[in-house]
C-alpha cells in the first residue's frame, strides 16, 4: 500500500470504525478498484482461498488488511468473491 493504488489511498483514508459514503468514485479508483478486483481473484482462484494465498492466513492477508478495511469503511464496489475474502478476513477472530 505504500507505493501503489494511490487514488485509493487518497480519496478513502484509513478507518475501521466509521463508514463514509463517496458520492463519486473517480476514473483513477474505479481503474483501481478493478485493478484489485483481478488480482485478488487470481490469487483466490489460484490458491483455492479462503485466503488469498491458500487456506492459512499469511503475510499477504496481513500486508492488504488495511484495503480490506478501506472496502468496508467506504462500501467500495466489488466483486462477489472480492467482497466475500474481504467478510472473511473481517471476521477473523484477534490473536496473539
Amino acid at each position: 500500500m505504500h507505493s501503489w493504488f494511490t487514488a485509493l489511498r487518497n480519496q478513502c483514508a484509513m478507518s475501521c470504525g466509521v463508514r463514509v459514503a463517496i458520492p463519486e468514485l473517480s476514473a483513477a479508483l474505479h481503474y483501481e478498484l478493478a485493478r484489485l478486483d483481478v488480482l485478488w481473484t487470481e490469487g483466490l482462484t489460484r490458491f483455492g482461498g479462503p485466503f488469498l494465498a491458500g487456506n492459512t492466513f499469511s503475510a499477504v492477508d496481513a500486508f492488504l488488511a488495511p484495503v480490506v478495511f478501506r472496502i468496508q469503511t467506504y462500501n467500495l464496489p466489488v466483486s462477489s468473491a472480492v467482497n466475500g475474502y474481504c467478510q472473511h478476513l473481517i471476521g477473523q477472530p484477534a490473536r496473539n
